[in-house]
């Protein structure tokens, strides 16, 4: 059995992200994206699952 192809450029992202943390860690900065970043990302599928558990069309997002 062949083995799948990986999507053109996957291995480039890890050459590119440890270069992104090594460049923060050298100048002080933070990451990117942060944590902040991806817990507000994390609120939209929570608010689907909401929804859906609740039989609701939609559900606000709140951002806080």
């Amino acid at each position: 059995m062949a083995a799948r192809p990986r999507p053109r450029g996957y291995e480039h992202a890890f050459v590119h992200e440890t270069k992104d943390f090594l460049e923060a860690i050298a100048t002080g900065t933070g990451p990117f994206p942060s944590f902040e970043d991806g817990l507000r990302v994390q609120r939209v599928p929570a608010a689907v699952e909401q929804s859906a558990a609740e039989g609701s069309r939609y559900t606000i997002v709140e951002d806080s």
